[in-house]
C-alpha cells in the first residue's frame, strides 16, 4: 500500500505514542507496587476463648463481655478502617520499602490474660470493654486511638524484621550492635531491673517508623477524626512509659534522643 506523505510519520508519531504509554502505565503500575501495603483483616477467633483460655481467665469472660464486644466491634473496625490504610501508606513513603503481603488476618479474642502478638497477629479486645474494666476494678476501658495504634503496631514487627533481614546478613543493623552494647552499660548504671534487651531493640526502628508517621499533619487529622485522639504519638509514649516493663519507654528514650532518621535510614539502605 502506498501511503501518502507524512503518512508514515503519523503512523510512527502514533505507535511511539501508543507505546509511550504502555511505558508509563507499566511504570506507574511498578511504582504503585512498591508502595504495597497490606489490609487488615479483623476476625474473632473462638478457639482462643473456648479452648486455649485458661480457666481462672476463662471464667471472668460472661455474657455480658461478649454482648459488649458484639456491640463494639463494628465501631472500632470502622475507627481502624477510617486511618489504617493512610497509615501504612505514610509508612511506606517513609521507609520506601513496601510490605510483603497485601492482606493481615487479625485474630481479636476476650480472654484477658493473653497478650496482643504480632505473629500470630492477635488482638486482647476484652481491654476495650467497660463489663472488663469493671471486673478489674478500673474506672474505664482503653479507647479507640489504643487499638488503632495496636493494629498498627503489630504488623510492623514482620515488616521491620524482614528489612533488616534482608539488609544485615544476620539482621542487626550498626545501631542495633551500637545499642545493644549502650543500653546494657546504660541499664546496668542505673539499676534498670527486668528490661528485655531483644524486645528494646525489636522497637528501636518500628518506633522511629511511628514517630515519622505520626508526625505527619495529614495522619494527625485523619486519626482526630477517627478515634478523637489529637496528639497520638505523645499519648503511645504516655502509655509506653506507664507499662511495668522498662524496654518500651527505653525505646522512646533513644529513639528521641537520637531521632528517628538514622533508623529510617537503614531500612531505607540498598
Amino acid at each position: 500500500m502506498i501511503h501518502p506523505p507524512g503518512s508514515s510519520l503519523l503512523a510512527i508519531s502514533a505507535l511511539a505514542f501508543s507505546l509511550g504509554s504502555l511505558v508509563s502505565a507499566s511504570t506507574a503500575d511498578a511504582r504503585r507496587a512498591s508502595l504495597a501495603f497490606p489490609r487488615v483483616r479483623l476476625a474473632y477467633a473462638g478457639p482462643v476463648d473456648d479452648y486455649w483460655c485458661p480457666d481462672e481467665w476463662k471464667s471472668l469472660i460472661t455474657p455480658q463481655w461478649r454482648t459488649e464486644a458484639d456491640a463494639k466491634i463494628g465501631s472500632f473496625t470502622a475507627a481502624w478502617q477510617a486511618v489504617g490504610g493512610a497509615l501504612f501508606k505514610r509508612t511506606v513513603r517513609e521507609t520506601r520499602r513496601a510490605f510483603s503481603r497485601r492482606e493481615i488476618e487479625a485474630a481479636w479474642f476476650l480472654c484477658p490474660g493473653l497478650p496482643d502478638t504480632s505473629i500470630p497477629f492477635t488482638l486482647n479486645f476484652s481491654m476495650y470493654l467497660q463489663a472488663a474494666a469493671d471486673a478489674h476494678g478500673l474506672e474505664a476501658p482503653e479507647s479507640k486511638d489504643l487499638f488503632i495504634d495496636t493494629l498498627f503496631h503489630e504488623p510492623l514487627h514482620p515488616y521491620v524484621a524482614e528489612l533488616l533481614a534482608a539488609r544485615y546478613p544476620d539482621g542487626e543493623s550498626p545501631l542495633l550492635r551500637r545499642w545493644r552494647r549502650e543500653e546494657a552499660s546504660y541499664v546496668e548504671a542505673r539499676a534498670i531491673r527486668d528490661l528485655d534487651l531483644e524486645n528494646f531493640l525489636a522497637h528501636l526502628h518500628l518506633f522511629a517508623i511511628q514517630t515519622a508517621v505520626y508526625s505527619d499533619p495529614v495522619i494527625r487529622r485523619a486519626i482526630r477524626r477517627a478515634s478523637g485522639q489529637a496528639e497520638m504519638l505523645g499519648e503511645v509514649i504516655k502509655q509506653s512509659r506507664a507499662m511495668e516493663r522498662p524496654e518500651y519507654a527505653e525505646a522512646w528514650r533513644v529513639v528521641n534522643e537520637v531521632g528517628a532518621e538514622p533508623f529510617l535510614n537503614e531500612i531505607r539502605a540498598r
